[in-house]
């Protein structure tokens, strides 16, 4: 971040509007110069602007805690003024911005609050820009994005206050390593070095897995692989005529089937009634005789009747068939005068 322009009214000691213009010839000639002044000349006036025109706060009001109410709600207004402001032009990444803070007395002689705006350039000939934020929430967050500082980061590093930088000089190396890299811009450099640090080692891992399956492997010898290859060669040799029997084996069955579905067709639906046994005699142990004689040609009638049916989807159908002409020949045999 680089300061371009300052402009504050009614800041501390320094009643009226103030001007400092950071690109002027002189300090480009002389980046590195000193605020010089007796005390209370407004020395620490010019950076409590800075202060506020970023933060809408100063390193003094946060120390003493003074509490925003009566006559004193603001203590680095000017006393007797009835407003005060500060706005700081800066770049930060190749962009120019301009962030403005104020607060004035209302006719009831309460302060207003904080009143903030952010305005972004397109260009540094832009004099008009594009309001980025004008709430308080929203222009916090956006000046410490843009800026990559909060305010105590600031007040460590940028902007240190009076007796301060013994905070920096004193500070843990990891906390000022963290202020160097946010004041500096490094801090990509190190999220850089992390993401190379983690793909190292995820392609570390990959490689350790990699060589631990190749360890696991064996590796076959010249004649065991050329003893697969055969047993390869013929298998192949094979499979033509084992696809030629299974498609003759799918004829058959289809055929099979056809069949099986034409039989059940021509002998009836009706499944098969199994014909009692006729009661034996005591003496002999053979079937009685059927009290009454019948014709041979009503007994050949009944025999030709058919008295079953074979179902397609039966394996047992034969056996079926032959156990009712079992029965039904004896039935034949008695009816006969």
């Amino acid at each position: 971040m680089r300061l371009l322009q300052l402009r504050f009214t009614n800041i501390n000691s320094l009643a009226g509007t103030w001007e400092i213009d950071f690109t002027n010839a002189d300090f480009r000639r002389s980046p590195l110069f000193a605020i010089i002044g007796p005390t209370g000349s407004g020395k620490s006036t010019i950076l409590d602007a800075v202060s506020l025109a970023l933060y809408a706060t100063t390193p003094r009001m946060t120390d003493t805690h003074v509490k925003f109410e009566g006559p004193d709600a603001c203590p680095v207004m000017t006393k007797g003024e009835g407003a005060a402001s500060a706005a700081v032009r800066f770049e930060a990444d190749g962009r120019e911005y301009l962030s403005r803070w104020s607060r004035r007395t209302k006719r009831t002689g309460r302060l207003s609050e904080d009143e903030v705006e952010l305005v972004a350039f397109a260009s540094p000939e832009d004099r008009t820009g594009r309001v980025i934020a004008s709430q308080k929430r929203l222009w916090e967050s956006e000046i410490q994005r843009i800026t990559r500082m909060s305010f105590p980061i600031f007040t460590r590093s940028v902007l240190l206050a009076q007796g301060a930088f013994s905070n920096f000089l004193k500070a843990a190396d990891d906390e000022r390593a963290n202020l160097l890299e946010k004041i500096t811009g490094t801090d990509l450099y190190s999220a850089v070095s992390m993401k190379i640090f983690e793909k190292n080692r995820s392609a570390r891992d990959s490689l350790d897995m990699a060589v631990a399956r190749l360890e696991g492997m064996q590796i076959l010898s010249d004649e065991d692989r050329r003893a697969l290859e055969q047993t390869v060669t013929e298998l192949s040799l094979k499979v033509p005529a084992m696809e030629k029997a299974s498609k003759e084996l799918d004829e058959a069955l289809r055929w099979r089937r056809g069949l099986d579905r034409l039989t059940c067709d021509l002998a009836g639906s009706k499944p098969p009634q199994r014909r009692p046994r006729l009661p034996s005699s005591p003496s002999s142990g053979r079937p009685n005789a059927p009290s009454r004689p019948q014709s041979l040609s009503s007994a050949m009638k009944s025999f030709s009747r058919p008295r079953f049916c074979s179902h397609a989807t039966s394996p047992n159908w034969p056996k079926r068939n032959l156990s009712l002409k079992r029965y039904a020949l004896p039935s034949l045999i008695w009816k006969l005068p």
